[in-house]
C-alpha cells in the first residue's frame, strides 16, 4: 500500500480518536494537529507526530505544514478565520480535505426531511462550508454533515437512558418526547471517512450523514429498556428538577434530569451518501447494543451520568444544609482530578514529542 501524510485537526476526542485509531492501521505517516489540552479516550498508537497549536493563531500552522498532505481531516474548525489561513497560505500543500460540519447548518422551521441542498442558515459552518467549495477543484473538498452521533467512548443520551434504566431510576420526560430524529453510530462515521479517501465521486461534495432510521425518545428508551432488560419508569418533567440539578451538581455534558431531545422533527435525508459510497448503516438497535456492552465494561462511564441529590429531586424536597455543604466540599475537591488532568497530559504529550 502507497505510504501517505495525513494530518488530522484535531483527533484527540470521540471521533477524530476513533478515526485516527482506523487510519494507522495503514501505516501511514499521520500527525496530529490540536492545542494539546484534551486527554484522549486511551493511549495514542506510537509513531504519530504531534504539533501543538492554536487555530485561533495562524501563525500556529507553520509547525504542522512543513510538508505536504495527500489527506488532511478537520474536526476541529469552528470558525472561518480557522479555516481560512489554512488556504490562503498552504493549500498547495494539501491534496484532499475532508471538512466535518454539522446538520446544524440548516435553517428552521426544518422541512420533513433535510437534504443537501436545504436552506442553510447563517452560522459559522455555514461560512466555512462556502469557503471551502471555492477550493473543491484543486484541492478535492469533501464535506460532512453528521447528525445525532453516538457510541462507545460518548455514548450520548443512550448513556444517560441506559445508566437510569440500569439503576431502577425514572426517566423524566418532556412534551417533546415524540418529536423525529436520526443518529449515526460513530463507527459508521469512521468508515465512511475512509471510504472517502481517494474516492473521486466525493470530490467537491457535501453529505449528511446519518443512520437509516427515524427514531422518537419515546422509541429510543423503549429499545434501550429492551437491552437492559428492565421495564423503564418514566415521569414527566417539572421545571423545580432543572433548578435543583443546576443548584447542586457541575454542569456536566450530556447529563441532566431530562433528556435533551430537540424541540422539532429533525429527520437527515443519507441517500446520497449511500449511493455514492456504498455504505451500509448499523441499525439502531446494534449501536445501541454495542454502546451498552462498551458502557458495561467501563463502569466509570456508565456512572458518569449519575448526579446529586437524585431522591430529593424526585421527591420535591429541598435538601438539608448540611448535605448541601457536602455536596459543595464534594464538588471543590474535584480539584485534585483537575491536578491528575494536567498530569495526564504532560506524560501523554510532552513525553511523546
Amino acid at each position: 500500500m502507497e505510504e501517505k501524510n495525513i494530518l488530522i485537526l484535531g483527533g484527540s476526542r470521540f471521533i477524530g480518536y476513533l478515526t485516527l485509531l482506523e487510519l494507522v492501521k495503514k501505516n501511514w505517516n499521520i500527525t496530529i494537529f490540536n492545542r494539546q489540552l484534551g486527554i484522549p479516550p486511551k493511549e495514542f498508537p506510537n509513531n504519530i507526530n504531534f504539533v501543538k497549536g492554536d487555530r485561533n493563531k495562524p501563525k500556529d500552522y507553520i509547525g504542522a505544514f512543513n510538508k505536504k498532505y495527500d489527506l488532511v481531516i478537520d474536526f476541529s474548525g469552528f470558525k472561518l478565520s480557522q479555516v481560512e489561513p489554512i488556504f490562503t497560505k498552504y493549500s498547495s500543500k494539501i491534496k484532499q480535505y475532508i471538512f466535518i460540519s454539522t446538520v446544524e447548518v440548516y435553517k428552521k422551521p426544518y422541512p420533513e426531511i433535510l437534504f443537501e441542498e436545504s436552506l442553510r442558515n447563517f452560522s459559522e459552518k455555514t461560512l466555512i462550508e462556502d469557503f471551502l467549495l471555492k477550493f473543491k477543484e484543486k484541492n478535492q473538498i469533501t464535506i460532512l454533515r453528521p447528525q445525532g452521533v453516538f457510541g462507545p467512548y460518548d455514548p450520548c443520551i443512550a448513556g444517560l437512558l441506559f445508566y437510569r434504566i440500569q439503576n431502577n431510576l425514572p426517566i423524566i420526560i418532556k412534551e417533546n418526547s415524540s418529536k423525529k430524529i436520526k443518529l449515526l453510530y460513530v463507527y459508521d462515521l469512521t468508515k465512511i471517512i475512509n471510504l472517502l479517501i481517494n474516492n473521486t465521486k466525493a470530490y467537491g461534495k457535501i453529505y449528511n450523514v446519518s443512520g437509516d432510521e427515524i427514531i422518537t425518545l419515546n422509541y429510543l428508551i423503549a429499545c434501550c429498556a429492551k437491552i437492559c432488560k428492565k421495564k423503564p419508569i418514566i415521569k414527566n418533567y417539572t421545571k423545580d428538577m432543572s433548578q435543583f440539578n443546576l443548584k447542586h451538581n457541575p454542569k456536566k455534558r450530556h447529563v441532566d434530569i431530562s433528556p435533551v431531545w430537540p424541540e422539532n422533527d429533525k429527520v437527515s435525508s443519507n441517500e446520497l451518501i449511500k449511493n455514492d459510497i456504498k455504505i451500509e448503516f448499523t441499525n439502531i438497535y446494534n449501536s445501541l447494543e454495542k454502546t451498552y456492552q462498551w458502557l458495561n465494561e467501563n463502569k466509570e462511564r456508565l456512572n458518569y451520568f449519575s448526579f446529586l441529590g437524585e431522591n430529593y429531586i424526585l421527591s420535591n424536597l429541598n435538601p438539608p444544609y448540611y448535605k448541601s455543604w457536602f455536596w459543595k466540599i464534594t464538588n471543590l475537591l474535584d480539584i485534585r482530578n483537575k491536578v491528575r488532568t494536567k498530569i495526564k497530559k504532560f506524560i501523554i504529550f510532552k513525553l511523546k514529542n
